[in-house]
């Protein structure tokens, strides 16, 4: 876990969050990630569901809606 001392992650580390999300929930890297998707997501999403999903706006505003305390 990292840890900021109470600080705010700064642009680049929430860019790179970015980037493991989509990893993860749009364009997975590995064989096997990519069957697991593709299990859940039996056809492809929408465009706009996708945009609202997937572009940094949207990914910062769904973090927004967390609550991120422990």
């Amino acid at each position: 876990m990292v840890r900021f001392g109470g600080a705010e992650p700064d642009r680049d580390t929430w860019k790179e969050a970015h980037k493991l999300f989509l990893r993860a929930f749009l364009d997975p890297q590995l064989a096997q990630e990519k069957k697991k998707l593709s299990r859940i997501l039996k056809k492809p999403l929408p465009e706009s569901i996708s945009r609202e999903l997937f572009e940094y706006d949207a990914f910062l505003r769904g973090l927004g809606r967390m609550s991120l305390s422990k």
